[in-house]
């Protein structure tokens, strides 16, 4: 029995621990959230030079694991209920666009032709893309301070 309640009472502190990760984040907290995300996100894409292909390979890949980390982060937040579905969007807008940087980085090291501007224009028109950038408008009519992603 003695056993018994000791396993119970450390399932339930374990339970527990995950407790204050599943409280909504405040309005602030989620700010921050997108306000760092953005500036690690953001942060070297004005940096790439398709003269020199590895080095403009490392820079998409540095690119993508931002933009992958930024997409996981965002999707496993939980942002204020007034955004959560605009967050849905932007983390799944990220993800799209850290999956596209995956197959530029390939193209980049395998020698192919690249033209970047096309690439960029292509990805920012993709349904992800578009339904995340609709996502960010509705966050700043909102009240929201959202960092890079907004243009701040």
């Amino acid at each position: 029995m003695r056993r018994q309640a000791a396993l119970l009472l450390l399932l339930a502190i374990a339970a527990g621990c995950g407790g204050h990760a599943s409280k909504r984040l405040t309005k602030a907290q989620y700010e921050r959230l997108l306000q760092t995300e953005g500036r690690m996100t953001f942060r070297a894409a004005a940096h790439i030079d398709l003269r020199h292909r590895a080095a403009a390979a490392k820079i998409i890949a540095r690119e993508q694991k931002a933009l992958a980390k930024a997409a996981d982060d965002l999707s496993h937040a939980r942002p204020p209920a007034n955004v959560v579905h605009d967050n849905d969007l932007l983390a799944r807008g990220l993800g799209a666009a850290a999956d596209e940087y995956v197959r530029l980085q390939h193209d980049l090291e395998s020698g192919k032709q690249v033209n970047l501007v096309r690439v960029f224009v292509e990805v920012s028109q993709t349904k992800a893309l578009v339904d995340a950038r609709r996502a960010i408008d509705d966050m700043k009519r909102k009240g929201y301070s959202i960092g890079p992603f907004g243009g701040e």
